[in-house]
């Protein structure tokens, strides 16, 4: 019979939250800033419905990440030099803020 493992509690979940998953965020708005700018479906309802459900994928994932994100160092405010100070965790946090570039890009020229 196999031993199943204790169920991960939500406080664990948020503790193991780290700046890696807003690179979820960047993949995304740069989808929906493709599909938005794709020279050959100029007029296409369908692209365009593409455009708006990953751009309201890609807002919906950052409000709950930068929620996590608060929650996360308010909870543990320890874990906040400790991330600075990892090489591997350190290397995401311009990612937070690179995630927005995409759709600022697209307001400028728009």
């Amino acid at each position: 019979m196999a031993v199943r493992k204790p169920r991960k509690t939500w406080r664990h979940c948020i503790r193991s939250f780290t700046p890696a998953w807003f690179t979820i965020i960047m993949g995304t708005g740069s989808v929906s800033t493709l599909a938005g700018r794709f020279y050959f479906g100029r007029g296409s309802v369908a692209l365009e419905v593409i455009c708006l459900a990953f751009f309201f994928l890609d807002l919906g994932m950052y409000i709950i990440f930068i929620v996590t994100t608060i929650i996360r160092y308010w909870l543990f405010p320890h874990l906040f030099s400790e991330m600075l100070f990892d090489p591997g965790e350190a290397l995401f946090i311009g990612a937070s803020e690179l995630d927005r570039l995409p759709h600022q890009l697209e307001a400028q020229s728009g």
